[in-house]
């Protein structure tokens, strides 16, 4: 199995630097401050260098021996079968690693975002015309606001869960599935008796997903600045009217 561990004052060094090495006998008098060469009792070391595509270095491939190496051009031919191929796995390990560290992040951002997010695949008919859509998955914020189960969603079509036959903006939400086109819509839930800002997305085709953000808060203020400004108004009307009325009575006087 691969194992690791500092480089430095060991022959390993050498072959991290892309060089072939091998040290036939006395590899412990060689390199006195590698402790592993001591406790392993090593005597011969042959390193090959493990490259990437990109000819980086990305690991080595040693053989040791606890009796000098009589021979080495038959061991370092029979390294290079076997280099190309580790090299290989350990790139598409890492990519792997990579890969699940990534989803890792991205379930983590998905699971404690406050918008609620769904994932969504459209349902077509016989005649291949978007009817209704799935919902392939969901974030925790949309079951705490729904005040429904991940495991009653998942799979659900669209219809269902909202009890809707008629989803709201259908054809846009399908606009953006084929298209890639984004959109984004405002919808008040009479149920929730909350307002929503909706972002809709597609990550491929044929899917969308809708970012949605409660907004009723900012409507409420909204609404009492719409109030305000009325009374305002009336305020200034009613002040210009009496303004103007003792005119009218001098006039008429």
């Amino acid at each position: 199995g691969a194992m690791q561990y500092n480089l430095s004052n060991t022959p390993c060094a050498i072959v991290s630097d892309s060089n072939i090495c091998h040290f036939l006998e006395s590899v412990q008098e060689k390199f006195p401050k590698d402790d592993l060469l001591k406790i392993m009792d090593i005597e011969g070391y042959v390193g090959i260098p493990i490259k990437d595509k990109s000819d980086h270095v990305i690991g080595i491939l040693v053989g040791l021996n606890t009796k000098p190496i009589v021979e080495t051009d038959n061991l370092t031919s029979f390294f290079n079968i076997f280099v190309d191929r580790i090299s290989a796995e350990m790139v598409s390990q890492k990519a792997t690693e990579a890969l699940n560290e990534s989803e890792r992040k991205l379930r983590t951002l998905f699971s404690s975002m406050t918008e609620m997010v769904l994932l969504n695949e459209l349902l077509f008919d016989a005649n291949n015309e978007p009817i209704d859509y799935q919902i392939r998955d969901c974030n925790k914020a949309f079951t705490d606001i729904m005040g429904i189960s991940r495991e009653d969603v998942i799979n659900r079509k669209g219809s269902e869960i909202f009890q809707n036959s008629n989803l709201p903006y259908f054809k846009d939400l399908v606009n953006v599935a084929i298209t890639g086109e984004p959109f984004d819509y405002q919808i008040y839930d009479p149920k929730l008796d909350r307002h929503f800002m909706v972002s809709a997305v597609s990550p491929h085709k044929n899917s969308f997903a809708t970012i949605s953000t409660d907004i009723t808060s900012l409507k409420l203020v909204q609404e009492t600045i719409i109030e305000k400004n009325k009374e305002l108004e009336n305020y200034l009307y009613i002040t210009s009217h009496d303004l103007r009325t003792p005119l009218v009575n001098i006039q008429g006087f």
